[in-house]
């Protein structure tokens, strides 16, 4: 039989390590050649805890979490293709690292509070990323 809140346990403490260590990673440098290898590992942390959300059935967890793997790398692209470092769009990604860290072993993510940001924020990045493919 599955051990549904020991399942839930892992998965909280799995969250609260890699947003943290996303956090930190983020934080480390505003240099373009190591924003590539900052946004590549961003996008692995962000990518293991969609799955990880995914088999946990927090489905807000799932999507923003996906959202931010897309969107670090989309900027790890875009910066291996010249285009430079975007402030802006880097705020933005901290901005969600921020949020997604905000849980603090909570039993219900802290996103239920910031429903609105979280979609507000998902809907930027999407644009941003849609607007860049043309």
């Amino acid at each position: 039989m599955l051990n549904v809140a020991g399942l839930q346990q892992a998965f909280c403490q799995e969250c609260r390590e890699r947003t943290q260590r996303a956090l930190m990673i983020l934080g480390e440098s505003t240099d373009p050649a190591a924003l590539r290898l900052c946004y590549d590992q961003i996008h692995q942390e962000f990518d293991t805890l969609y799955g990880a959300a995914r088999a946990c059935n927090r489905t807000t967890l799932e999507s923003f979490f996906r959202a931010l793997a897309q969107y670090a790398r989309f900027l790890r692209v875009a910066l291996a293709d010249g285009s430079g470092l975007n402030y802006k769009a880097h705020d933005l990604l901290r901005q969600g690292v921020v949020l997604a860290n905000a849980c603090e072993g909570r039993e219900d993510h802290c996103l239920s509070e910031s429903a609105g940001a979280v979609a507000a924020l998902m809907s930027v990045m999407k644009q941003k990323m849609e607007t860049a493919r043309g």
